[in-house]
């Protein structure tokens, strides 16, 4: 596993990648909801 730091409304978390090649289609998902669902512009 592959550990990194990530920002959430200036806190930082350790964050675990379990298997990094599923990071380009995680993206892909997350991009678009985010483009459907307006209320994560909000959160993240």
């Amino acid at each position: 596993m592959i550990g990194f730091y990530i920002r959430l409304k200036s806190k930082f978390m350790l964050s675990k990648v379990k298997n990094p090649k599923l990071a380009k289609q995680g993206k892909l998902s997350y991009e678009w909801a985010r483009s459907h669902m307006q209320i994560l512009d909000n959160t993240i």
